[in-house]
Protein backbone atom coordinates (compact mmCIF):
# COMPACT_ATOMS: atom_id res chain seq x y z
CA UNK A 1 0.00 0.00 0.00
CA UNK A 2 0.92 3.40 -0.68
CA UNK A 3 1.59 4.58 3.23
CA UNK A 4 3.75 0.92 3.62
CA UNK A 5 5.71 2.27 0.34
CA UNK A 6 6.55 5.52 2.08
CA UNK A 7 7.18 3.98 5.69
CA UNK A 8 9.90 1.88 3.69
CA UNK A 9 11.38 5.22 1.72
CA UNK A 10 11.53 7.34 4.73
CA UNK A 11 13.19 4.49 7.14
CA UNK A 12 15.37 3.76 4.98
CA UNK A 13 16.66 7.25 4.22
CA UNK A 14 17.43 7.33 7.80
CA UNK A 15 20.30 5.13 7.59
CA UNK A 16 21.02 6.71 4.40
CA UNK A 17 21.33 10.09 5.83
CA UNK A 18 22.85 9.67 8.48
CA UNK A 19 25.69 8.02 6.80
CA UNK A 20 25.86 10.98 4.57
CA UNK A 21 26.03 13.69 6.99
CA UNK A 22 27.05 12.12 10.07
CA UNK A 23 29.63 8.71 10.48
CA UNK A 24 29.15 5.69 9.76
CA UNK A 25 28.67 4.27 13.55
CA UNK A 26 25.61 6.45 13.70
CA UNK A 27 24.40 4.60 11.12
CA UNK A 28 25.08 1.41 12.33
CA UNK A 29 23.04 2.54 15.16
CA UNK A 30 20.34 3.84 12.93
CA UNK A 31 20.55 0.59 11.10
CA UNK A 32 19.85 -1.38 14.42
CA UNK A 33 16.59 0.46 15.30
CA UNK A 34 15.54 0.49 11.63
CA UNK A 35 15.78 -3.18 11.38
CA UNK A 36 13.45 -3.50 14.76
CA UNK A 37 11.48 -1.56 12.79
CA UNK A 38 10.47 -3.64 9.95
CA UNK A 39 9.86 -6.42 11.78
CA UNK A 40 7.10 -4.22 13.57
CA UNK A 41 5.84 -2.77 10.21
CA UNK A 42 5.60 -6.39 8.19
CA UNK A 43 3.77 -7.73 11.07
CA UNK A 44 1.28 -4.13 11.26
CA UNK A 45 0.99 -4.72 7.30
CA UNK A 46 -0.15 -7.75 8.12
CA UNK A 47 -3.06 -6.91 9.77
CA UNK A 48 -4.23 -3.98 7.76
CA UNK A 49 -4.72 -6.75 4.48
CA UNK A 50 -7.53 -8.10 6.68
CA UNK A 51 -8.45 -4.93 7.52
CA UNK A 52 -8.63 -3.74 3.96
CA UNK A 53 -11.58 -6.22 3.18
CA UNK A 54 -12.94 -6.21 6.30
CA UNK A 55 -13.64 -2.32 5.90
CA UNK A 56 -14.44 -2.31 2.05
CA UNK A 57 -17.35 -4.80 2.75
CA UNK A 58 -18.59 -2.40 5.28
CA UNK A 59 -18.26 0.74 3.82
CA UNK A 60 -20.10 -1.34 0.80
CA UNK A 61 -22.48 -2.04 3.03
CA UNK A 62 -23.41 1.04 4.80
CA UNK A 63 -22.39 0.04 8.47
CA UNK A 64 -21.22 3.57 8.88
CA UNK A 65 -21.93 3.34 12.93
CA UNK A 66 -20.21 -0.28 13.74
CA UNK A 67 -17.45 1.43 11.53
CA UNK A 68 -16.24 4.37 13.27
CA UNK A 69 -17.00 2.33 17.00
CA UNK A 70 -14.90 -0.87 15.77
CA UNK A 71 -12.16 1.20 13.90
CA UNK A 72 -11.52 3.13 17.16
CA UNK A 73 -11.12 -0.38 18.77
CA UNK A 74 -8.33 -1.58 16.15
CA UNK A 75 -6.11 1.73 16.70
CA UNK A 76 -6.31 1.00 20.58
CA UNK A 77 -5.09 -2.37 19.73
CA UNK A 78 -2.19 -1.38 17.22
CA UNK A 79 -1.01 1.19 19.65
CA UNK A 80 -1.41 -0.88 22.69
CA UNK A 81 0.60 -3.36 20.76
CA UNK A 82 3.35 -0.82 19.69
CA UNK A 83 3.69 0.83 23.41
CA UNK A 84 4.36 -3.29 24.07
CA UNK A 85 6.82 -3.21 21.55
CA UNK A 86 8.27 -0.08 23.05
CA UNK A 87 7.92 -1.49 26.70
CA UNK A 88 10.28 -3.96 25.78
CA UNK A 89 12.99 -1.65 23.35
CA UNK A 90 16.15 -2.68 25.86
CA UNK A 91 15.35 -6.18 25.07
CA UNK A 92 14.67 -6.15 21.57
CA UNK A 93 17.99 -4.02 21.04
CA UNK A 94 20.26 -6.16 22.56
CA UNK A 95 18.77 -9.26 20.88
CA UNK A 96 19.94 -7.30 17.73
CA UNK A 97 22.56 -5.66 18.52
CA UNK A 98 24.05 -6.63 21.80
CA UNK A 99 25.39 -4.16 24.28
CA UNK A 100 27.89 -2.17 21.62
CA UNK A 101 24.14 -0.77 20.07
CA UNK A 102 22.87 0.02 23.03
CA UNK A 103 22.50 3.47 22.26
CA UNK A 104 19.30 2.58 19.95
CA UNK A 105 17.40 1.84 22.89
CA UNK A 106 16.91 5.39 22.79
CA UNK A 107 15.77 5.97 19.44
CA UNK A 108 13.46 2.61 19.19
CA UNK A 109 10.70 3.83 21.03
CA UNK A 110 10.09 7.12 18.31
CA UNK A 111 10.60 4.94 15.27
CA UNK A 112 8.22 2.95 16.95
CA UNK A 113 5.41 5.28 17.50
CA UNK A 114 6.28 6.79 13.98
CA UNK A 115 5.68 3.66 12.09
CA UNK A 116 2.63 3.25 14.17
CA UNK A 117 1.02 6.30 12.99
CA UNK A 118 1.46 5.53 9.88
CA UNK A 119 -0.23 2.07 10.15
CA UNK A 120 -3.07 4.31 11.72
CA UNK A 121 -3.22 6.37 8.46
CA UNK A 122 -3.60 3.47 6.43
CA UNK A 123 -7.19 3.30 8.04
CA UNK A 124 -7.65 6.53 6.06
CA UNK A 125 -6.21 5.49 2.68
CA UNK A 126 -8.44 2.61 2.52
CA UNK A 127 -11.59 4.41 2.75
CA UNK A 128 -9.60 6.69 0.10
CA UNK A 129 -9.09 3.38 -2.44
CA UNK A 130 -12.71 2.36 -1.69
CA UNK A 131 -13.58 5.77 -2.62
CA UNK A 132 -10.91 6.07 -5.65
CA UNK A 133 -9.50 9.45 -4.11
CA UNK A 134 -5.39 7.84 -4.05
CA UNK A 135 -4.47 10.75 -6.27
CA UNK A 136 -4.80 13.38 -3.08
CA UNK A 137 -3.28 10.72 -0.90
CA UNK A 138 0.04 9.99 -3.55
CA UNK A 139 0.55 13.69 -3.61
CA UNK A 140 0.35 14.34 -0.16
CA UNK A 141 2.76 11.36 0.43
CA UNK A 142 5.27 12.70 -2.05
CA UNK A 143 5.52 15.59 -0.47
CA UNK A 144 5.74 14.82 3.67
CA UNK A 145 8.68 12.57 2.33
CA UNK A 146 10.62 14.83 0.13
CA UNK A 147 10.54 17.41 3.15
CA UNK A 148 11.41 14.94 5.62
CA UNK A 149 14.53 13.79 3.77
CA UNK A 150 15.15 17.54 3.55
CA UNK A 151 14.37 17.55 7.33
CA UNK A 152 17.12 15.31 7.92
CA UNK A 153 19.58 17.04 6.12
CA UNK A 154 18.94 19.93 7.89
CA UNK A 155 18.86 18.99 11.44
CA UNK A 156 20.97 16.26 11.92
CA UNK A 157 24.40 18.26 11.62
CA UNK A 158 22.92 20.14 14.76
CA UNK A 159 21.18 17.65 16.85
CA UNK A 160 22.38 14.24 16.04
CA UNK A 161 20.82 10.83 15.26
CA UNK A 162 18.05 11.73 18.41
CA UNK A 163 15.80 14.01 16.12
CA UNK A 164 15.37 11.50 13.80
CA UNK A 165 12.44 9.62 15.38
CA UNK A 166 10.81 12.95 15.75
CA UNK A 167 10.97 14.10 12.31
CA UNK A 168 9.63 10.33 11.52
CA UNK A 169 6.54 11.14 13.90
CA UNK A 170 6.21 14.07 12.50
CA UNK A 171 5.87 13.64 8.96
CA UNK A 172 3.59 10.48 9.38
CA UNK A 173 1.12 12.91 11.56
CA UNK A 174 1.20 15.49 8.67
CA UNK A 175 -0.13 12.41 6.49
CA UNK A 176 -2.35 11.42 8.70
CA UNK A 177 -4.10 14.73 9.19
CA UNK A 178 -3.47 15.56 5.12
CA UNK A 179 -5.61 12.29 4.90
CA UNK A 180 -8.31 13.09 7.21
CA UNK A 181 -8.75 16.04 5.35
CA UNK A 182 -9.50 13.94 2.12
CA UNK A 183 -11.27 11.23 3.64
CA UNK A 184 -13.71 14.11 5.18
CA UNK A 185 -13.98 15.82 1.95
CA UNK A 186 -14.60 12.34 -0.03
CA UNK A 187 -17.75 12.08 2.54
CA UNK A 188 -16.63 9.22 5.00
CA UNK A 189 -15.54 11.62 7.98
CA UNK A 190 -18.78 10.05 9.64
CA UNK A 191 -17.07 6.67 10.01
CA UNK A 192 -13.83 7.94 11.54
CA UNK A 193 -13.79 9.31 15.47
CA UNK A 194 -11.00 11.60 15.13
CA UNK A 195 -11.33 12.07 18.69
CA UNK A 196 -10.44 8.15 19.56
CA UNK A 197 -7.67 8.47 16.96
CA UNK A 198 -5.92 11.59 17.92
CA UNK A 199 -6.50 10.18 21.79
CA UNK A 200 -4.61 7.09 20.84
CA UNK A 201 -1.56 8.93 18.94
CA UNK A 202 -1.43 11.90 21.87
CA UNK A 203 -1.34 8.30 24.35
CA UNK A 204 2.14 6.97 21.72
CA UNK A 205 3.92 10.13 21.83
CA UNK A 206 3.40 10.43 25.65
CA UNK A 207 4.74 6.73 26.26
CA UNK A 208 7.41 8.02 23.69
CA UNK A 209 8.22 10.52 25.62
CA UNK A 210 8.71 8.77 29.15
CA UNK A 211 10.30 5.82 27.23
CA UNK A 212 13.42 6.94 28.75
CA UNK A 213 12.61 7.61 32.42
CA UNK A 214 10.48 4.02 31.85
CA UNK A 215 14.09 1.91 31.07
CA UNK A 216 15.72 3.38 33.67
CA UNK A 217 13.63 0.99 36.52
CA UNK A 218 12.72 -1.99 35.46
CA UNK A 219 10.07 -3.15 38.12
CA UNK A 220 7.94 0.15 36.96
CA UNK A 221 8.47 -1.30 33.21
CA UNK A 222 7.56 -4.62 33.68
CA UNK A 223 4.59 -3.56 36.02
CA UNK A 224 3.32 -1.58 32.84
CA UNK A 225 4.00 -4.22 30.65
CA UNK A 226 1.92 -6.51 32.68
CA UNK A 227 -1.02 -4.01 32.83
CA UNK A 228 -1.08 -3.32 29.32
CA UNK A 229 -0.85 -7.56 28.86
CA UNK A 230 -4.09 -7.77 30.33
CA UNK A 231 -5.62 -4.68 28.73
CA UNK A 232 -4.54 -6.58 25.56
CA UNK A 233 -6.58 -9.90 26.35
CA UNK A 234 -9.47 -7.96 27.73
CA UNK A 235 -10.03 -6.15 24.50
CA UNK A 236 -9.55 -9.52 22.19
CA UNK A 237 -12.20 -11.51 24.31
CA UNK A 238 -14.89 -8.82 24.73
CA UNK A 239 -14.66 -8.28 20.72
CA UNK A 240 -13.80 -11.20 19.79
CA UNK A 241 -16.31 -11.28 16.76
CA UNK A 242 -14.64 -8.39 15.36
CA UNK A 243 -11.53 -10.26 15.91
CA UNK A 244 -12.66 -13.70 13.99
CA UNK A 245 -14.60 -11.14 11.26
CA UNK A 246 -11.24 -10.02 10.32
CA UNK A 247 -9.10 -13.41 10.41
CA UNK A 248 -12.15 -14.87 8.22
CA UNK A 249 -11.55 -12.01 6.01
CA UNK A 250 -7.78 -12.25 5.92
CA UNK A 251 -8.09 -16.49 5.40
CA UNK A 252 -10.03 -15.90 2.93
CA UNK A 253 -7.85 -14.24 0.23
Amino acid sequence: MLHFLTAYLLTSSNTIVTKSVLSTEAAAVVSITTSAVHILTILLHAVSGALTTWLMDNLQQKNYAQLRKNLVVYVACVCVLAIGVILFGPEVIWILGGTKYAQATTLLPGMIAAATIQSIATVLTVILTYRKRVVGAAVCTAVVAGLSIVAKILLLPQFGIEILPWINIAAFTVLFVCDYILVRKAGNGNVINIKGFGGCILLLCAVTFVSTFLYASLVVRYSIIACAGIVVLVLLYKYRAVVKSLLKKKFKK
